[in-house]
């Protein structure tokens, strides 16, 4: 299928993430090397085959440590970041105007914003805390957040979709977390995750965009759904049950993914999860090895192979840390980088190599897909 490739910096990548102002997409990675770069994107249907995924540079700014998340607000005009220097920015497009929101007492892992509140940004970080800001109110690096949801463990991701806050923890016991932001003081409620899942804490994590439960993403090549209305597990925290046959939609069940071989006996992390706008049933899993699919989670089955792993000269595959669809759903960014899983020998390796990271976007055609939605 046809891509573009964006220059892309020497260390590892983070985190991508897209908006989609009027024609054009907006574009986001950040890096190891403390860089957020911003590209603008060609997403006119009625733009030729050729220019459709085209990017030109918008803008580059730099956090003093590894920027490790971004997310832009609604509108696309801001970008939110943050970082391992513990900061919480914000890059406004029009002006090139960067601002500090506020800080954490350690790095910031995630940041996010919602649709229905443009003014409201939440940070989560490794100092067991999710802030919520309103950069209107106050910014800078002494300003105080609205309101910090204590959490039992170090936060690892995030997600949000106004009301809920979803939180994956370093707490395997407890490694998800449920924020209502309605209330006030607003308060972390653990999930219990599906037992297939459990052992370890959640590498990925992503809410229903209909707000029927949410998705884990596992360090060994798994998957659960939850549903926040069943009974094996959800809100209320009860202990997940081994999932049934054919269970009817709306029931916990967990599923195997990224593992290769001939008896698929190397497992890989889930490392990013994003649901396809058109068709909010379609789940996308991007692992560590290197490999992007598009699941229907209805039926439960694979509906594409949308990407295949790339391997450095060592032979091992590239990891795909950072995945996100344009709004209309017509394209994929991904980022492929080494995500560390195999430790300092194997990101060395890589890197001797010759390995280059890089931003890609594909062009998507789902038109393939519906057949073996049917199927």
């Amino acid at each position: 299928p046809p891509w573009a490739s964006l220059p892309a910096p020497a260390l590892g990548l983070s985190p991508c993430r897209c908006a989609a102002p009027a024609s054009s997409e907006l574009l986001a990675a950040c890096a190891w090397d403390g860089t957020v770069r911003i590209w603008s994107v060609c997403a006119a249907a009625s733009a030729p085959l050729a220019r459709r995924g085209g990017a030109a540079h918008v803008a580059t700014y730099s956090h003093e440590m590894a920027a490790l998340a971004a997310a832009f607000a609604p509108q696309g005009g801001i970008l939110f970041s943050g970082g391992a220097d513990a900061a919480v920015r914000s890059f406004e497009l029009s002006t090139g105007g960067l601002s500090a929101v506020g800080s954490h007492g350690g790095p910031v892992v995630a940041v996010a914003t919602a649709e229905p509140h443009p003014s409201m940004v939440l940070s989560a970080s490794l100092d067991k805390t999710v802030a919520v800001w309103d950069p209107r109110a106050s910014s800078g690096a002494g300003a105080k957040p609205a309101s910090t949801v204590a959490l039992p463990e170090r936060a690892l991701c995030l997600d949000l979709r106004w009301p809920h806050a979803l939180v994956g923890t370093a707490a395997a016991a407890a490694g998800a977390q449920l924020i209502d932001l309605r209330y006030a003081p607003a308060e972390a409620k653990p999930l219990k995750l599906h037992q297939s899942v459990s052992r370890f804490p959640p590498r990925s994590v992503a809410l229903f965009p209909g707000g029927e439960g949410f998705c884990a993403g596992s360090h060994d090549g798994r998957v659960a759904v939850h549903f926040h209305s069943s009974s094996a597990g959800g809100a209320a925290g009860a202990a997940a049950a081994a999932p049934k046959a054919k269970a009817p939609w709306g029931e916990d069940f967990s599923f195997k993914c990224h593992r290769q071989g001939a008896d698929k006996d190397r497992i890989y992390g889930v490392g990013a999860l994003s649901f396809f706008p058109a068709k909010p049933h379609l789940l996308a899993t991007a692992g560590s090895d290197g490999e992007c699919h598009l699941w229907d989670l209805k039926r439960r089955h694979k509906t594409a192979h949308l990407l295949k792993a790339s391997t450095a000269g060592s032979g091992a595959p590239v990891a795909l840390p950072a995945i996100a669809f344009s709004r209309g759903g017509d394209m994929l960014a991904y980022a492929r980088s080494d995500d560390w899983s195999g430790g300092a020998a194997a990101y060395e390796a890589t890197r001797g190599a010759g390995h280059a990271n890089d931003v890609r976007i594909l062009l998507l055609d789902p038109s393939g897909w519906e057949k073996r939605e049917a199927g």
